[in-house]
């Protein structure tokens, strides 16, 4: 058979009627939806696990049933209701023989029938439909429409709570009937006509027709259905004994099924309504053994449901899905299987036409239909009978498609209280589309743009408004890829570009490829232009009417080529090369100064230092390729030419307009723009990951050009081809990079310093080719007047042609200075000690001035010597006149140290302050330079030999001899004892004063005359002392007889007599230790004076009666020294016997004034 276009094709009529979406309580068409159904392999894998659970397990009598939109999930639930029913039939038989004929396994068919047997009722029905809020709280949501299907199904009114419950109450106790009769009789209409309004406009009627049934007044009536009103209350329990009451009065074995479609809309992310669905099903189960299942359709399965919404506790989770262990989960291949059958059955199965065009095209089908490797990975017909059974569509329709219809119901884009695709599912969709393309010939295929019409007509009008401006702004084939672009606006992983773009539109199977995808791509490129489409890299992506109008105000925001150029720099210096600004050489491991150019402009770095230099498509010598070459030739750039593909630079200024817009209008209050920002500002950063990766792959496949010649480097990684460019680049730009060896760092400069070594060449003496070079430079600066620094040398030699290490550079700078050829100075001359310290310091280097060393005749140096020996005594170390210098000031160092510790004993010694000046001179001199030590000895040669000869070699003979000794003990002697000579001994005194007193008692022989005096005098000392002490001995011994002869102390007992002449013995023994006559007059006066009047008073105290008279403590006697009473004479001297008489008459009168107070007087 040949079949001549499409439509032939079909076993069945195209256009036939067929409904799309099965509706819960629709059964106009029962027969055609029951003859239709398709039971496909994983709805029999479904049907498996039901029967398991509805025979065998009573208490899993929850069923869940996921499936994305138009799936067929309603469709198969309404299945199931039809068949498990006993009372349903249509066309005078039971649903499940219908049914049952579909399914091919005949275990699963036997266990279908055992379940249909079973007598059951099923409930039907969307819970979002029958869900008002009327009847309960929101938290009890879900049990409140079940209450609402069970009063349905035994004849109350559902919509009303109370109402149902009165109803309810009155046929418990048979009076139901009666009072509907009774009620038709009085008001001449239904119960069931009136009841909905029973609470306002005919609550009349009710009181007259209760009144009547019952008895009583109408008032009583209104009371009745007033209070049943505010009592009802819904709850599980109630609920669950109504239901167990129902199935009792059923015969044996029977079932109460609820099917509840659209469930997992309903409960959506609320918690409330998840856990009042666990109670049901759990309370139904409890309560009626499992004679009560619940079946739930939903779009997410149990577990995606579960994590949207949020649990306090783990358990929770644990429960729901412990009611629901039974999962029915209808995915993509079961709509492709329905679609096959349903829709796209063929007859025969395989045309003959369909397996020719297969055969013929299959290696071309693998390219047309080959979507990108970044992209998300489609399947494609599988073999020939695939192909027959599909065609005219392509695998990839049908999964693509799916995600569209659930991405685009999460946006809000369709009609509907739920937003979902209302009333069309993917078979009718499929089928408008075969409709459309029925009369065209064999060989022709579904595009996957035609799928938009299909659901055009339950898209929102707000949603599509830029779709119906763009009917009348582009052309055909813009508009198809707007169609595509619009169902795949968020479907993740797919990527847009314009090869899986022009995939998408494919309608036939041979045609001239390479065309039409040049095609997409423009018509991609006006559609960006116009706003329709928004492009990130490589992907384009539908742009929403708010989206459109953001994306123009974008493209209005300037953006100036400076931030370009800056944002360039970034990604391909700092993300893809990740430069410090240097680049290492690996022939000496040594960094070298990089500079960044961008089409000839410095970025970053210096015009001197070698360069990369960016030339992008946007250069005005970008064409000729064979300028910029040439403008290359003999500079010190490394030139990168990026390829003038994929457009970098556009991209990077879509980045930088996009993200200013951001910046400039996030914080608004409009909700839809701050949600259109957020996703621009995800798209951004897509977008700067893939300038990123653009940059990169660019950079692989760059020309490299050096010195006007192309560079090889092959197409490795950009960092690694680079690399390879900067060795060349910097063997190129520093020719005398070659003249130095090695590794040099600080340890380089002290191992030359300080173990004289020659790291070159091991010669002390022969200068490297580098050296030479260092030494030139400094004798040609010089020359020209110009101040040579450490930090100068350093930079000049870093420069072409030689790009030395610093440290090599500061390496031939000390090995110059050890050889004797040049002189650092760092406000003073530098030495051995602190020129590696100097050099190894870099913030130092800009202060040290370098100089060629000055040459001096050897005459100079022999003087210096002479005088090192002459004023130190010692021989000098250096063989040359900088290291003689360096000997002469560290021994003047020394020389300044040894003066300031004798001038730190002034304090002691005043006359030692002489040796200041000479101290303060030799720190002067000993911090001098080479060039004033040798052509100005003369100048102070003779007065430090003539200081040293007259103060300084005297001063350390003095302070390091026996001169210290004698000065010290002629010191202490005169601070002792020179007040007990009398003015008659001042001849012997004065040698003493004499040194004491001298500036200079080293000198003149002062030290042992007074050495001489001092003897003598000590002489003489011992002998007044012992006179002095016989002398006072006889006054004591008297004072002491005195004491033993008087009455009061003979009175005494021994032990109270030895107690008072304590005081005696004391006396005598101070007198035995004395050392100076001075001290033995002192004491005898101290014991007359004080001791001896306190004795006497001990004694008269002594002898005074323990027990006085009348309880009155005795007073105390004081004794008062005859010297120590005060007379009221006037006379200043005795000059005859009235003077005497007068003086004598005071004292008397002072005596008797001592005694009239009760005192005594000692003698």
């Amino acid at each position: 058979m040949t079949f001549s276009n499409i439509q032939e094709l079909f076993k069945k009529p195209i256009d036939r009627p067929i409904d799309g979406v099965i509706k819960a309580d629709d059964e106009r068409h029962l027969e055609i939806e029951l003859n239709e159904y398709v039971v496909t392999r994983e709805v029999s894998k479904g049907l498996n696990s039901f029967c398991e659970a509805y025979l065998n397990n009573p208490t899993a009598n929850g069923i869940w049933i996921s499936g994305f939109f138009g799936s067929g999930k309603s469709h198969l639930l309404k299945m199931l209701s039809l068949i498990l029913d006993s009372d349903k039939r249509v066309d005078g038989k039971r649903p499940a023989e219908f049914f049952l004929s579909k399914v091919q396994d005949e275990i699963l068919r036997a266990d279908l029938k055992k379940a249909t047997s079973i007598p059951s009722r099923s409930l039907l029905f969307n819970i979002d439909q029958k869900y008002d809020g009327i009847g309960g709280a929101e938290e009890a949501a879900v049990l409140e429409v079940f209450m609402k299907v069970l009063n349905e199904l035994q004849g109350y009114y559902g919509n009303q709570g109370y109402v149902a419950k009165f109803e309810y109450d009155l046929d418990t106790r048979g009076e139901f009937d009666g009072f509907k009769q009774t009620y038709l009789r009085v008001n001449k209409t239904n119960w069931t006509q009136d009841r909905e309004a029973v609470a306002t406009v005919t609550k009349r009627k009710f009181a007259k027709a209760y009144a009547e049934h019952f008895g009583g007044e109408e008032e009583d009536a209104i009371r009745v259905i007033n209070d049943a009103k505010e009592s009802y209350r819904l709850s599980i329990e109630g609920f669950t004994k109504r239901v167990s009451k129902y199935l009792e009065e059923q015969e044996k074995d029977f079932r109460l099924n609820f099917f509840v479609d659209e469930a997992g809309q309903f409960i959506g992310q609320k918690r409330s309504r998840l856990l009042n669905l666990q109670t049901v099903v759990e309370s139904l189960a409890a309560a009626t053994n499992g004679r009560a299942s619940v079946f739930i359709t939903s779009q997410a399965d149990l577990e995606g449901l579960l994590g949207a919404v949020k649990f306090e506790q783990a358990d929770s989770i644990s429960k729901i899905q412990g009611r629901f262990k039974t999962k029915l989960s209808l995915a993509s291949a079961d709509v492709q299987e329905v679609i096959q059958h349903r829709l796209l059955a063929k007859n025969p199965d395989e045309p003959a036409q369909l397996i020719e065009i297969y055969e013929r095209e299959l290696e071309n089908f693998k390219t047309l239909f080959r979507f990108s490797s970044d992209s998300r990975q489609l399947k494609g017909w599988q073999n020939c009978q695939s192909f027959c059974g599909l065609y005219p569509f392509h695998p990839y329709q049908l999964a693509l498609f799916q995600d569209s219809m659930q991405t685009l119901a999460s946006h809000s884009i369709f009609e509907g209280r739920n937003m979902a695709v209302g009333e069309r599912s993917m078979l009718s969709v499929f089928q408008d589309v075969s409709k459309t393309i029925k009369e065209l010939p064999l060989g022709r295929l579904a595009s996957f743009d035609q799928l938009y019409d299909g659901i055009s007509g339950v898209i929102r009008a707000d949603k599509k408004q830029t779709m119906a401006i763009a009917q009348n702004q582009v052309n055909d084939k813009e508009l198809r890829i707007l169609k595509s672009l619009f169902l795949l606006k968020w479907v993740p992983q797919f990527k847009s570009t314009s090869r899986n773009v022009s995939i998408l539109l494919i309608n036939e199977v041979s045609f001239d490829i390479q065309g039409h995808e040049q095609t997409v791509k423009d018509a991609l490129i006006n559609l960006e232009r116009q706003s329709y489409l928004q492009r990130n890299g490589e992907v384009y992506e539908f742009l929403t009417d708010k989206e459109k109008d953001v994306e123009q105000e974008i493209k209005r925001v300037e953006i100036g080529d400076s931030q370009v150029i800056k944002q360039i720099h970034g990604v391909i210096f700092e993300d893809v090369l990740n430069s410090t600004g240097k680049a290492r050489y690996e022939a000496n491991n040594n960094d070298y100064k990089i500079a960044h150019k961008i089409d000839d402009a410095l970025i970053k770095g210096s015009e001197q230092s070698i360069a990369v230099n960016i030339v992008t498509p946007e250069n005005p010598n970008f064409e000729s390729q064979e300028t910029l070459i040439a403008r290359n030739m003999g500079g010190l750039d490394l030139m990168v030419i990026l390829p003038d593909q994929g457009g970098l630079q556009d991209q990077i200024r879509n980045f930088l307009k996009t993200d200013l817009y951001i910046r400039q209008n996030s914080g608004s209050e409009d909700e839809l723009l701050e949600s259109i920002l957020a996703a621009r500002s995800r798209q951004n950063s897509t977008r700067r990951q893939e300038i990123q990766f653009m940059a990169e792959e660019q950079l692989k496949n760059a020309k490299l050009i050096i010195n006007g010649n192309i560079f090889e480097a092959g197409q490795s990684e950009p960092k690694s081809r680079l690399n390879k460019a900067y060795q060349e680049l910097i063997r190129y730009a520093y020719p005398k990079l070659s003249m130095i060896h090695g590794v040099f760092n600080e340890v380089s400069i002290s191992k030359i310093v300080n173990e004289q070594d020659d790291l070159l060449n091991n010669s002390p003496i022969q200068l490297s080719e580098a050296e030479n070079e260092v030494i030139v430079e400094i004798d040609r600066q010089q020359k020209g007047g110009n101040l040579i620094t450490a930090d100068g040398l350093v930079r000049y030699f870093e420069c072409r042609p030689y790009g030395w290490n610093h440290w090599a550079t500061l390496t031939f700078i000390a090995r110059l200075y050890r050889l004797g050829k040049i002189e650092l100075r760092e406000k003073e001359l530098l030495n051995d000690d602190n020129i590696v310290e100097a050099l190894s310091n870099n913030r130092r280097l800009t202060g040290i001035e370098i100089r060629k060393q000055e040459t001096y005749d050897l005459s100079e140096i022999n003087a210096l010597k002479r005088f090192h020996q002459e004023l130190f005594g010692n021989v000098s170390s250096g063989t040359d006149a900088r290291s003689t210098c360096k000997s002469f000031c560290n021994e003047m160092a020394e020389e300044h140290k040894r003066l300031s510790e004798i001038l730190a004993q002034a304090s002691t010694y005043k006359f030692l302050t002489v040796v200041k000046l000479w101290a303060e001179k030799a720190k002067v001199i000993s911090q001098k330079e080479n060039s004033y030590l040798l052509n100005n000895l003369n100048n102070f040669k003779e007065e430090w030999l003539e200081a040293e000869i007259n103060i300084l070699t005297p001063v350390k003979n003095f302070l390091n001899g026996n001169q210290k000794t004698i000065y010290d003990k002629v010191k202490n002697f005169a601070y002792s004892f020179i007040d007990e000579f009398s003015n008659s001994s001042s001849e012997k005194i004065q040698p003493i004063k004499d040194l004491l007193e001298s500036s200079k008692p080293y000198a003149g022989g002062l030290i042992p005359k007074a050495n001489s005096a001092m003897n003598e005098l000590e002489k003489i000392l011992k002998q007044d002392l012992q006179e002095a002490k016989e002398s006072a001995e006889v006054i004591i011994d008297e004072q002491e007889s005195q004491l033993k002869l008087d009455k009061s102390f003979l009175l005494l007992n021994t032990n109270q007599q030895e107690e008072v002449l304590k005081a005696t013995e004391l006396a005598k023994s101070d007198l035995q230790s004395a050392t100076k006559p001075s001290m033995l007059w002192l004491r005898i006066n101290r014991y007359k004076e004080k001791e001896k009047p306190l004795q006497l008073a001990m004694i008269a105290n002594l002898l005074i009666p323990e027990d006085s008279s009348e309880g009155v403590l005795p007073k105390t006697i004081n004794v008062v020294p005859a010297s120590k009473i005060k007379t009221n004479c006037k006379l200043s001297q005795i000059k005859d016997s009235e003077d005497l008489d007068e003086w004598l008459n005071a004292l008397r009168i002072a005596a008797e004034k001592e005694l009239d107070q009760g005192n005594r007087i000692s003698l």
